[in-house]
């Protein structure tokens, strides 16, 4: 059931960026979200300020093109992209500065933007942190973004990956019987782990 779910999900993305040639990937880390597409069917570009994550990005060949910089300060020129997603990083930024960037991936991009993130605030687990001072100061949960929050700003938002009250119980997600709550948490997102928030821009 994971593969088929996880199939349905990577399809939903693909339909999202159908009509996109060039996507951005903000916060890319070690890998992406792209890589489940042809390289050819996008021109990508990562960027992350972590380069150890940038370097082993270019070792699996993912993106066209790589940045290594802050996402809070690089700068684009408006609609350099068709798309921008970001999945994982908005929690990872002060509110203020997760506002600045939602509000600066807005303006990057022409025609879609992706986001996915944890439903609330949502703190660290230990298993997450790497013994690196850097990195895991890098990974730490700084704040937390509602459905609420996107729908005001235009987004279109569902529930993934599962029921939020399960994740926090010893053993991580009930199992099966977690993933059979996957259609009802996709269709009211309020009661999900995590959000994926989709806008689509006027052309």
């Amino acid at each position: 059931m994971k593969k088929f779910l996880k199939k349905l999900f990577y399809r939903k993305i693909g339909n999202e960026l159908k009509d996109c040639k060039t996507v951005l990937d903000v916060g890319c880390g070690h890998s992406s979200m792209l890589e489940k597409f042809p390289r050819e069917r996008f021109e990508s570009t990562g960027i992350d300020k972590y380069a150890p994550y940038i370097e082993a990005a270019k070792a699996k060949n993912i993106f066209d093109h790589y940045i290594v910089d802050d996402i809070t300060t690089h700068r684009f020129l408006e609609q350099s992209f068709d798309a921008v997603i970001g999945f994982g990083i908005i929690e990872h930024l002060e509110k203020k500065d997760s506002v600045h960037l939602v509000n600066n991936v807005e303006s990057w991009a022409k025609k879609k933007i992706i986001l996915e993130f944890p439903n609330g605030f949502l703190p660290t687990l230990e298993e997450h942190l790497r013994g690196n001072e850097e990195l895991d100061e890098l990974q730490r949960h700084k704040c937390g973004w509602t459905a609420k929050e996107l729908r005001a700003k235009g987004y279109s938002v569902r529930g993934v990956n599962g029921l939020k009250w399960a994740r926090s119980l010893p053993g991580g997600n009930l199992g099966l019987l977690n993933k059979l709550c996957y259609p009802l948490t996709y269709f009211f997102p309020s009661l999900a782990y995590e959000l994926l928030a989709i806008k689509t821009l006027e052309s």
